[in-house]
């Protein structure tokens, strides 16, 4: 045919000319020629193609087979997380909301609409209605940010109610409000069960290294 002049400008697969039949091959003008280079054309985009089933399917494996997989997969090239932004996505679809994640999540949002009501009656509620400027920042900004990351099940949503809750405390002290300190207290101790456990986990160190490492 003309196409190829040695056997060692052919590749490794099926035996048909590679990079060497478009750069030195002296038949590739002629209509065999350029069916050979549309065929080599068609056999590098199957490649491709199965790479990325093979990409898909390795990261579908992770998600069922955890940590072992996920190291095999960062040695062949896979992007860490990815896999586990994936595995994250999986796990959101299958464990539902606790109802008393609900409720703790819409007292969030609602805090600054409850505190302005208070303000506006002119009644101090626990410590809404407080005409002090710290506690209307957090009441009115820092509330509502904490409960849209537990809205959005973010993977820091734990630990953030965990602060915003430990500061209520501490406020319930100061203002001698013991049914404030006992909403809180009950409201930490609810987020110990199991099933808000599991819909809002704690914050894996090892995830967070590999990220920094991966910052650096």
């Amino acid at each position: 045919m003309g196409v190829c002049s040695t056997t060692e400008e052919k590749s490794e697969t099926n035996g048909y000319c590679s990079e060497a039949l478009e750069e030195s091959c002296p038949g590739c003008e002629s209509e065999e020629g350029r069916s050979a280079k549309q065929f080599i054309h068609e056999l590098r985009q199957g490649q491709e193609i199965s790479q990325r089933e093979i990409d898909n399917v390795s990261v579908l494996a992770s998600n069922r087979n955890g940590p072992s997989v996920l190291n095999h997969e960062h040695a062949n090239g896979v992007h860490p997380q990815a896999l586990d932004e994936s595995a994250a996505v999986s796990e959101q679809t299958v464990v539902p909301r606790p109802p008393g994640l609900w409720l703790l999540t819409a007292i969030l949002l609602a805090n600054p609409v409850i505190h302005g009501a208070a303000l506006l009656v002119g009644q101090q509620w626990l410590n809404y209605g407080s005409p002090r400027a710290w506690d209307a920042f957090v009441y009115v900004l820092i509330a509502p940010f904490v409960g849209t990351l537990m809205l959005c099940r973010h993977e820091r949503a734990r630990f953030s109610v965990y602060v915003f809750l430990s500061c209520e405390i501490v406020r319930a002290i100061s203002i001698e409000s013991l049914t404030l300190g006992v909403l809180s207290l009950a409201a930490i101790l609810y987020l110990q069960l199991p099933a808000a456990r599991r819909y809002h986990p704690s914050v894996d160190p090892r995830g967070v290294l590999r990220r920094i490492r991966l910052r650096r």
